[in-house]
C-alpha cells in the first residue's frame, strides 16, 4: 500500500466525511468508506473506529459500516 492512499483513506474519515456526505448523499458516502477503511492498516482501522463526529446522521452511517464489516468477518472470516 502507498502511503498516499493510506492518507487519503485516513483523512476521509477524520477530515472529509462531513463534507462528503453532504455533497454525495449516504449510498455513496458508505461506498467510499468501505473503500477507505479496507486500506488502512489495523492500527489506524481501530483510531478511525474511535473517531466522533458532529453529525448523527455522518456517526449513525459509519456505525453501520462498522457493524457491517463485523457481521461479514464472523460469516467470512480471512
Amino acid at each position: 500500500m502507498t502511503t498516499g492512499i493510506l492518507i487519503h483513506s485516513k483523512s476521509l474519515f477524520d477530515v472529509n466525511l462531513l463534507k462528503f456526505f453532504e455533497q454525495e448523499g449516504k449510498e455513496e458516502t458508505l461506498k467510499r468508506c468501505q473503500w477507505g477503511y479496507q486500506r488502512l492498516s489495523p492500527e489506524h482501522k481501530q483510531r478511525v473506529k474511535e473517531f466522533i463526529y458532529d453529525s448523527d446522521e455522518v456517526y449513525e452511517l459509519v456505525r453501520t459500516l462498522f457493524q457491517s464489516l463485523n457481521h461479514n468477518q464472523k460469516h467470512h472470516p480471512i
